[in-house]
C-alpha cells in the first residue's frame, strides 16, 4: 500500500466556485490541492487517489455520476483508500446523518466558515 502524503488534499465537488475558493484557501496554507470536478465512477476516483495520494479527501454529497454517498462507501471499502479521512460536504440540513451513512470521518456543512475548513484539514493531516 502506498503511503499518503498528509499535505495533499483532494477536493471532490461539482461546484466550480466552491472548488476554487477551497483550493485557494488551502494552497495559501501550503497544502497541495487536487480538484476533481464531479466523479463519473469509483474507478476514476480510486485512480486519482492512487496517483495523488491525498492525506484527506473532502467529498460533496450531490454530484452527477457517482454521488458522495457511494463514492465515500467505495473509498472506505478499498484497501488503498480506507484509512484516508473523508470529510463530507453538503448544504443539506441532515449532513451529519448523510456523512454517517456514507462512512465519512467528519462533515462540513456548506456554506461554511472558512476557519472550520482549515481546522478540519489540520486535524486530519497532523
Amino acid at each position: 500500500m502506498l503511503s499518503n502524503t498528509l499535505e495533499n488534499v483532494l477536493l471532490v465537488d461539482d461546484d466550480v466556485d466552491h472548488l476554487s475558493i477551497c483550493s485557494l484557501i488551502l494552497q495559501r496554507r501550503n497544502y497541495a490541492v487536487r480538484i476533481l470536478l464531479g466523479c463519473k465512477n469509483l474507478d476514476e476516483l480510486i485512480e486519482v487517489v492512487r496517483e495523488f495520494r491525498p492525506g484527506i479527501i473532502f467529498m460533496d454529497h450531490d454530484m452527477p455520476g457517482i454521488g458522495g454517498l457511494d463514492a465515500t462507501k467505495g473509498l472506505k471499502s478499498n484497501p488503498l483508500s480506507k484509512s484516508i479521512p473523508v470529510i463530507y460536504f453538503s448544504g443539506q440540513d441532515d449532513v451529519a446523518q448523510l456523512a454517517a451513512a456514507a462512512g465519512a470521518d467528519d462533515f462540513l456543512r456548506k456554506h461554511f466558515y472558512m476557519p472550520r475548513l482549515l481546522e478540519l484539514t489540520a486535524r486530519y493531516t497532523a
